[in-house]
C-alpha cells in the first residue's frame, strides 16, 4: 500500500465511523459559553482524518545546520 491509497482507506473509514472516531481523536471544549449554551455542556471539535498526515514537513535553515568541512572544503548538509 502506497501512502496515498492509506489516506483513501483512513479518509473512508471516517466517514463510516465518524462519530466514534471524533470521539476518540476529537478536541473536546468545555468553556462558560459551552456551559450555558449546549445541553451537553461541552462541544466536540474535530480535525478528520487529515490530522494524521503531514503536508508539509519544516526545514531549519543552514545557520542551524553547520556546513561539512573535509580537508579544505566545506559541504552543505543535503
Amino acid at each position: 500500500m502506497n501512502a496515498l491509497e492509506v489516506k483513501e482507506h483512513i479518509e473512508k473509514l471516517w466517514s463510516l465511523d465518524s462519530k466514534i472516531l471524533n470521539l476518540i481523536y476529537g478536541n473536546l471544549e468545555i468553556t462558560k459559553k459551552t456551559l450555558e449554551n449546549s445541553k451537553k455542556g461541552y462541544r466536540l471539535q474535530s480535525n478528520g482524518p487529515d490530522m494524521f498526515f503531514l503536508e508539509v514537513i519544516l526545514v531549519a535553515p543552514n545557520r542551524f545546520r553547520p556546513e561539512n568541512k573535509m580537508n579544505d572544503a566545506s559541504f552543505l548538509h543535503g
